[in-house]
C-alpha cells in the first residue's frame, strides 16, 4: 500500500506540475511566472507550488489516511463533471470522429455523475470540507480571468450549477448519515437515495447549461 500510494503521489505531483504550468502558459489562468520551464524542459516554479501547497495539508492532517481520503476526493471533483461534459460534446459534437464512443451514454453519463457523486459523500464530512474548501480557495483565481476579460458572465451561470453542486454536498455531508460523518439529521440509507436523486438533478442542469450558453452565443448575446 505504501509503495502504491508513493509512486502514485509522484505521478500527480508531475501531472499537478504540468496543469499549473499549462493553466498559466495557455489560458493565463495562474500567475505568469509558474508558466516558465527549466534547461531541462521542467516546470520548476509549478513544481515549488505544489510542494508548498502540500506542506500544510501534510503537516495539520492527522493521519496518512486522511491525507489519502482528501486526495482522492480532489481527485473526484475534478473528475465527477466530465460525465456532463461527454453528454454536452455527444450532444453538441454528434460527428466527430473519436476513438471510442460510449454506448448508451444517456444512461451511463448521469449514473457515472452519480457515483462520482457517492464516492465524495461517503468519504466523510471531514473529507468533504478539507477538498471542497480547497476548491473554493482556487475560485479566487477567476479574479485573474475576469481582469483578462477571458471570463464572461454567461461563462459564470453556465458553469453555476457545479458551484452549487459542491456547496449541497458540502451541507448535506454535514446534515447526512452518521456512518459517514454527518450529524444524522438524514439517516442511513435515505440520505444516499436523496443524494442520488439530487445529484440527478444537477447533472440535468449542467447539460441545461450548456444548451443556454451555445444559444447565448448563437443570438450574439455573447
Amino acid at each position: 500500500m505504501v509503495i502504491a500510494s508513493f509512486s502514485d503521489g509522484l505521478i500527480y505531483f508531475g501531472g499537478a506540475a504540468r496543469v499549473s504550468n499549462a493553466l498559466s502558459r495557455y489560458d493565463e489562468y495562474f500567475p505568469k511566472f509558474l508558466s516558465g520551464l527549466n534547461y531541462e524542459g521542467v516546470p520548476i516554479n509549478s513544481a515549488i507550488l505544489v510542494v508548498l501547497i502540500s506542506i500544510p495539508y501534510l503537516i495539520l492532517l492527522p493521519s496518512f489516511s486522511s491525507v489519502l481520503g482528501v486526495f482522492v476526493d480532489a481527485i473526484l471533483v475534478s473528475y465527477a463533471p466530465a460525465a456532463v461534459s461527454l453528454a454536452v460534446f455527444r450532444k453538441e459534437f454528434m460527428d466527430i470522429s473519436r476513438p471510442y464512443r460510449l454506448p448508451a451514454y444517456k444512461i451511463l453519463s448521469p449514473v457515472a455523475f452519480i457515483v462520482g457523486g457517492f464516492l465524495i459523500y461517503w468519504s466523510g464530512f471531514y473529507n468533504v470540507l478539507i477538498a471542497i474548501s480547497s476548491v473554493f480557495v482556487g475560485l479566487i483565481f477567476i479574479y485573474i480571468l475576469i481582469k483578462k476579460r477571458k471570463f464572461s458572465r454567461q461563462d459564470f451561470f453556465a458553469g453555476l450549477w457545479y458551484l452549487v453542486f459542491l456547496i449541497f454536498t458540502l451541507i448535506f455531508s454535514y446534515l447526512g448519515s452518521s456512518e459517514f460523518g454527518g450529524r444524522n439529521v438524514v439517516p442511513f440509507p435515505y440520505d444516499t437515495l436523496i443524494f442520488a436523486l439530487l445529484s440527478l438533478v444537477f447533472y440535468f442542469w449542467g447539460v441545461s447549461s450548456s444548451n443556454k450558453l451555445k444559444a447565448k452565443a448563437s443570438s450574439g448575446l455573447m
